[in-house]
């Protein structure tokens, strides 16, 4: 099975050839709308957001955030996603398939605490996930302050930029799920 980094590699490698399948599109005089560009970035995204946080030690993640962004954030994105690595076996369906393990890591971003109904947990575990599931909801309240900000604000944003994000982390992840089944 290949590691983080090789995973990494291979993500950076797709989003590159991706990004040069644009560049060279819009040489051609096709000028392709701005939201497609989202796409490469989408799959930029999946170094963060990526299957392996059902992982229930540091992975890959956790390391780029910690270099990227310092010790606070990287603190803050670990605690985030502990819940989430604690209630999935690594490599289940709901964690790695692609198109369903995206989606549930963008509903668990915007409500960490639903990962409990996914799982049934017993006794120690269950009190654990609970726990962090808690500091999950109190993580992610960050995102949902300035997710107000910018609806308060009156910042308009084409909902068209979040589907091609969407796309573009999916084919991330399906390049993961390929990785790990064919390796």
């Amino acid at each position: 099975m290949p590691n983080g980094k090789i995973h990494s590699a291979a993500t950076i490698g797709a989003t590159a050839g991706v990004s040069t399948g644009l560049v060279i599109a819009n040489i051609s005089l096709l000028r392709l709308p701005l939201p497609l560009w989202f796409i490469p970035i989408g799959s930029l995204l999946g170094l963060f957001l990526t299957p392996d946080l059902d992982q229930d030690s540091t992975v890959m993640s956790h390391n780029y955030t910690n270099r990227l962004f310092g010790r606070i954030i990287g603190f803050w994105w670990y605690h985030l996603w502990h819940s989430y690595s604690i209630s999935f076996k690594h490599r289940s369906p709901l964690s790695h398939a692609p198109i369903i393990s995206t989606l549930v890591r963008l509903t668990f971003l915007i409500f960490p605490p639903i990962i409990i109904l996914f799982r049934n947990q017993r006794s120690i575990r269950s009190s654990k996930l609970l726990y962090h599931s808690l500091i999950s909801l109190v993580a992610v309240l960050p995102l949902w302050t300035a997710a107000l900000f910018i609806y308060t604000i009156g910042i308009n944003i084409n909902p068209v930029i979040f589907i091609y994000l969407i796309i573009g982390l999916i084919a991330s992840d399906t390049l993961h799920y390929l990785m790990d089944r064919i390796f």
